[in-house]
């Protein structure tokens, strides 16, 4: 379920990926699940970008909230 924050947030983000250059730009949810010695345990929001029209796409960042991986965009 898409809420109207995560949808503005997720707009946010693909227009500050496209205004750096890119082509285009996805967030996704991840969730780690606890296990021995894991260090990344949670949730995390995980930014792919294209770099040009037709590539593959590369994973650019990964953090804990969608506010910062726009916060990383935006540097």
């Amino acid at each position: 379920m898409t809420t109207n924050a995560t949808a503005t947030i997720d707009d946010a983000i693909r227009a500050a990926a496209i205004a750096k250059g890119y082509s285009d730009a996805s967030v996704v949810t991840q969730k780690v699940q606890d296990r021995p010695g894991a260090l990344d345990v949670g949730n995390w929001a995980v930014l792919s970008i294209k770099r040009n029209a037709g590539d593959d796409w590369e994973l650019l960042g990964r953090r804990r909230t969608p506010d910062e991986l726009l916060a990383m965009l935006k540097v």
